[in-house]
């Protein structure tokens, strides 16, 4: 009985402390406006939860490189900005590593804990995906690149304006990369119209490291900018350009022989 008494004691000795440093994120929380010409402002509402630890603060990693369409294909992430729930600035600096914008946000000279909330404003373009009888939104809302568990992750998606609900296909699904677990989709509805599209993950698990929550909204044509065929094909340059080097080293020496490579024609044939 003392061994066992002992046991259990150097076992609290142990686990209660881990316990108490324990960190979350306690709610993730994303509000996304789909924009006529096709871009997407996204606000980020995340409630992390440090326990007793000290830390400087937290990441935030976005992928923005995917192997898609035959190639690269890059999201264009601008106008970033961080501040607590009363919009207080944040420190914060961005780096694109690995295919990820990383927001690093905190400040190296000075520590948090207990629980602090950190609201991300971002812009993204060429978000959307187009289809021949829809358009829409993929998103991958939380990312799977956290380290701690989390509470529950909610996002809410709004349209440039009111569609149907039978209009209004979505699905969600959440866990690991690939997981084809599903989780609440659903619509609010204004004046008969959907005013937007609410997706929450599994209210009844938390998700663990490394698990995230991804929507599907789809809505009909017409609704937001589709680019043109030139549009995309810059775009694809932009992303490619290496795939592209050898034509254009060609037409530059095709057009380097036109100017200056031939021959001059000469007088013609001169008789001794």
């Amino acid at each position: 009985m003392k061994k066992i008494f002992l046991i259990c004691i150097l076992s609290l000795f142990f686990v209660l402390p881990s316990l108490a440093k324990a960190e979350n994120v306690e709610d993730f929380v994303a509000d996304i406006q789909i924009n006529a010409d096709a871009s997407i402002n996204v606000r980020e509402t995340i409630t992390y939860n440090f326990g007793d630890l000290q830390k400087h603060g937290i990441y935030r990693n976005i992928p923005y490189k995917y192997k898609a369409r035959g190639g690269n294909y890059n999201l264009r992430i601008s106008d970033i900005s961080v501040r607590d729930e009363k919009g207080n600035p944040y420190t914060f600096e961005t780096t694109r590593e690995s295919g990820y914008v990383k927001i690093k946000i905190g400040d190296a000279g000075s520590f948090v804990t207990g629980i602090k909330t950190y609201v991300i404003h971002y812009k993204v373009k060429r978000a959307i995906n187009y289809f021949k009888d829809h358009d829409e939104l993929y998103w991958n809302v939380n990312g799977n690149e956290w380290g701690v568990a989390a509470g529950s992750v909610i996002a809410h998606v709004y349209l440039p304006q009111g569609i149907d609900e039978s209009e209004a296909q979505r699905a969600c699904f959440w866990g690991p990369r690939g997981s084809q677990e599903t989780c609440y989709a659903g619509v609010d509805l204004e004046n008969g119209k959907v005013k937007n599209f609410a997706f929450n993950s599994n209210l009844e698990k938390n998700l663990l490291p490394g698990e995230g929550m991804t929507i599907v909204a789809c809505f009909p044509k017409g609704i937001v900018h589709q680019p043109t065929l030139w549009e995309n094909f810059l775009e694809t340059l932009k992303d490619n350009f290496v795939l592209f080097l050898p034509l254009v080293c060609l037409l530059i020496m095709l057009s380097l022989w036109l100017t200056r490579g031939r021959d001059p024609k000469g007088k013609g044939t001169v008789v001794a």
